[in-house]
């Protein structure tokens, strides 16, 4: 009788517990949204705006996904969606509500 292998274990990944969020990564709420606009000085696309209060606040994506609050100064009306590394981001553009990636 052959005994199938048990796949090695994957010390980089472990699953959160269901519903589980980390303080710095747990949705916003509505009006953390807004206040965040007032600070931006324009509105969130709706649909990243709906990322943010439905599934978290960051911590989740392609490569380092969505960037924390940083002090970087930043082209009117871009915001960061997708931390590429080595300085390197995919932006929002607000300009619209279709909030174009570019």
């Amino acid at each position: 009788m052959h005994r199938a292998k048990k796949a090695p274990k994957d010390e980089h990944w472990r699953p959160a517990p269901e519903g589980a969020h980390s303080l710095a990564h747990r949705p916003l709420s509505a009006r953390d949204i807004s206040n965040a606009e007032q600070r931006l000085g324009f509105t969130i696309p709706s649909v990243l705006a709906a990322v943010y209060t439905k599934i978290a606040n960051g911590g989740f994506g392609p490569v380092y996904g969505p960037p924390g609050a940083h002090h970087w100064q930043w082209p009117e009306k871009l915001l960061p969606v997708v931390h590429l590394g080595s300085a390197m981001f995919f932006c929002s553009d607000c300009s619209s509500d279709d909030g174009m990636v570019i």
